[in-house]
């Protein structure tokens, strides 16, 4: 995440068609791609659409040795199996999962043992950061999600799994490399999950994409192709959607207002009941398709989504955190508290970064150094620490978690941090990246595709 324009990062993206819910609801990822997308890309491939053939097409893969000035990573960006780095002269590079074509240099197929899906399918992967084709961008933004979006001169680019199907069909498509989005030419502030893409333009928040639970705030719960502007804010700042794909918030004239999905009450508002509910008769949830006030947040510096919770930087170096506690990731013992549907201060001081996963926190303080706290299944909260050793919660299954912040060990002080479904990168003060916690596919920048409770350090060529 770029501290000034990307603001959630978040958790909980379905790598499915079907737009993800929160966790509360029982619904899980399971992880596994739909192969029921489209494929925008034929060229590159020697069956249009069939992922298990070889590209015919070989392009760069790797970062290219860049050299002289501005060769530096600036910022991160974190999906929910890929990483996603910028470089100081507009360059993206991205390693991890590729089945839907996130990495963005056009291949379908990198080199080397790639990942797969219950020894069923293999899905492309590559630890190696890859740059994204024909790109110079100022900020990018992945959102946990299965697709990676970049601010540029010409508004926004996005490839990976499209948010929206074409006009005339029902499946979404797979863009391996960067194209232009219509209807977001000039913006400066850039947010993205896997249903949905928004973007601060002039004085307006537009958002595209699936509303069900009411998340594109424009008071229609329609799917929409072409960007609209959220009603109610007056003076927007910043923008933030949930990874989960529900619920979506921004900063106004001062204050912080939500909309969509109030299932855990992640609207903030202390509000139960906000109108015409969501979902049918079996699933109905809370909702609001307009923007409401999110009580007791003044001076907030930045806004992170997750699945189903959120929390605010504010500009004292505190955070505060509102919705689901299913595993502590609003800094309480579960068992105690399941949920709340307004802001509580989380006990913590002199931060300048915040992150946000699918179910853990993480921060960096005045000194460069990093905490995390939450849920820790996969070592997310980067302490080098063992399931189990920390205390449990139940999630949809018991996990790993802590309710207190743990300390991550690092080199050098921490200057950025962003996290993806359940992972954590941050960039150092000298420029190196390290990322832990998941590592299925390759998203920690390593080979070994198995649980790093440890950072480890990416390699640029």
């Amino acid at each position: 995440m770029t501290r000034t324009t990307l603001l959630s990062l978040g958790c909980l993206l379905s790598l499915s068609l079907v737009a993800c819910g929160d966790d509360d609801s029982g619904g899980t990822d399971t992880g596994a791609p739909d192969t029921n997308v489209m494929d925008t890309n034929p060229a590159l491939d020697t069956a249009p659409g069939d992922t298990n053939v070889p590209d015919t097409n070989p392009a760069d893969t790797g970062s290219m040795g860049c050299e002289g000035d501005g060769c530096d990573v600036v910022g991160l960006a974190g999906g929910s199996s890929h990483t996603c780095a910028i470089r100081g002269n507009g360059e993206v590079l991205c390693w991890g999962q590729n089945f839907f074509g996130q990495l963005g240099d056009g291949l379908m197929r990198h080199p080397g043992t790639n990942c797969t899906d219950g020894e069923v399918e293999q899905i492309d992967c590559f630890a190696t950061p890859v740059v994204a084709q024909d790109l110079e961008a100022t900020a990018i933004s992945a959102n946990a999600g299965p697709s990676t979006c970049a601010l540029t001169s010409d508004g926004v680019s996005c490839w990976g799994l499209s948010n929206v199907p074409p006009v005339g069909s029902d499946q979404r498509t797979r863009v391996r490399t960067p194209e232009v989005l219509d209807g977001f030419s000039g913006a400066t502030v850039l947010a993205r999950n896997s249903i949905n893409t928004c973007a601060l333009v002039g004085t307006d928040v537009l958002c595209r994409g699936e509303s069900e639970n009411g998340q594109l705030g424009t008071g229609e719960r329609e799917l929409r192709r072409d960007p609209a502007a959220v009603t109610g804010l007056t003076a927007p700042t910043s923008v933030a959607i949930s990874s989960g794909g529900s619920f979506a918030c921004a900063t106004d004239d001062g204050s912080v207002k939500c909309w969509g999905s109030d299932r855990s009450g992640e609207l903030g508002d202390g509000d139960a009941a906000h109108g015409t509910p969501c979902g049918d008769a079996l699933t109905e949830i809370d909702c609001s398709d307009v923007p409401v006030e999110v009580v007791g947040l003044d001076g907030t510096e930045q806004i992170h989504l997750g699945s189903n919770f959120a929390c605010a930087l504010t500009t004292a170096g505190t955070v505060m955190c509102w919705g689901s506690n299913n595993a502590a990731q609003l800094g309480m013992d579960p068992s105690a508290v399941g949920q709340l549907n307004v802001p509580t201060d989380i006990g913590l001081s002199g931060i300048v970064d915040l992150a946000v996963g699918r179910n853990h926190v993480c921060t960096i303080d005045t000194a460069g150094a990093v905490a995390c706290h939450g849920g820790n299944e996969e070592g997310q909260l980067g302490d080098g620490m063992e399931v189990g050793s920390h205390g449990m919660c139940t999630l949809d299954t018991t996990i790993d978690c802590s309710s207190t912040p743990v300390s991550v060990t690092l080199p050098a002080p921490a200057i950025e941090i962003t996290a993806g479904f359940e992972h954590t990168c941050v960039l150092l003060d000298n420029a190196d990246v390290y990322c832990w916690g998941l590592s299925e596919d390759k998203q920690l920048g390593t080979d070994v595709r198995e649980r790093q409770p440890s950072p480890v350090l990416v390699e640029f060529n």
